[in-house]
């Protein structure tokens, strides 16, 4: 079988597949408006951010350029998208004490970002504090999005790990086994340092890994000097947040306060619109569990900058619960 091709004319000239971890889908004799792929073979999918030296968004790239690469051995691309391909966004954002002073602005910076979603794409919101709290699941309905962060409140501790995870247990799952191919990408916005959860960043990782979600992490730097020795795990923190980021394929950000936030959702959402979808079927698919790792490159440019998730995790996860 050859490579499947998805292009549509629209607001966003290209357009990026859910980094799925392993998702199993079945090719359709059509490309309708919303793109379907559909086949019998579990495929790897990537998001694939091409950039200039000028930090330029590189476009124009065909199926034809692009090498990908699983554990050194190169991979027969099975889908490739440069047009539309529909969104599901999943905004987290921290309810937590600390941020009752911010709260305004963090909503008003949301509300924005959620309002960049096409027709299509969907959205829900998370807020978390001592535990995760589904707003608003996935929804075309942007008002209702709006409604949703609009109607939160900042209370209580921070429990950064367990929203994130629960979160990619709660949204991740239907996309990695629904026929019609959908991008996935989950926003994380907290000021500070993961205060409460039981669970380790080791298993979000490896949760991270397994499911393939590009996690966007948005770390606000604490509101005041003492709230900042209070955390005495500023540096930690910078680092899960930037671990979490680019073992994803997606970036981490550090605005000095919350001013910055239109900002940064607004570069989130231009990256989104100017990825690449890439999928293949991996050799090892069925065999022992494992981290495999994933390298793409553009062999005849070489001024072209890529940036993917760098590996994915096969193997059953344990399952967690989320708060409604």
């Amino acid at each position: 079988m050859g490579i499947f091709h998805a292009h549509r004319d629209g607001p966003r000239t290209w357009a990026v597949l859910a980094a799925l971890a392993v998702a199993s889908v079945t090719l359709a004799a059509q490309v309708p408006d919303t793109a379907t792929f559909k086949s019998s073979v579990e495929l790897v999918a990537l998001n694939v951010t091409a950039t200039d030296p000028r930090q330029e968004f590189v476009t124009g790239l065909g199926a034809e350029d692009f090498a990908v690469f699983e554990d050194g051995v190169r991979q027969e691309i099975r889908f490739f998208a440069h047009g539309q391909v529909p969104l599901d966004l999943i905004v987290l954002l921290d309810s937590s004490t600390s941020m009752a002073t911010r709260w305004s602005a963090v909503r008003r910076a949301a509300i924005g970002f959620v309002r960049t979603l096409a027709p299509g794409d969907r959205g829900a919101v998370v807020g978390f504090a001592r535990r995760a709290t589904v707003l608003q699941d996935l929804t075309g309905d942007v008002e209702a999005l709006v409604a949703a962060i609009d109607a939160a409140n900042a209370y209580g501790v921070t429990a950064l790990y367990t929203a994130t995870y629960v979160a990619l247990r709660e949204f991740g799952r239907p996309a990695r086994h629904v026929g019609e191919v959908r991008r996935q990408a989950l926003v994380v916005l907290s000021d500070g340092v993961d205060t409460t959860s039981p669970l380790p960043f080791d298993a979000l990782l490896e949760e991270a890994r397994r499911t393939g979600v590009a996690i966007y992490t948005i770390r606000l730097e604490p509101p005041t000097p003492i709230q900042k020795r209070m955390d005495g795990k500023d540096s930690n923190a910078h680092y899960t947040m930037r671990m979490l980021a680019e073992e994803t394929g997606a970036r981490p950000f550090f605005p000095r306060d919350e001013r910055e936030l239109e900002r940064v959702y607004g570069e989130i959402a231009a990256e989104l619109a100017h990825q690449y979808a890439i999928a293949y079927e991996p050799p090892a698919a069925g065999g022992p569990a494992g981290l495999r790792k994933v390298e793409v490159r553009v062999p005849s440019r070489s001024d072209v900058r890529l940036r993917t998730r760098p590996a994915y995790l096969t193997g059953r996860a344990v399952p967690a619960t989320i708060e409604r």
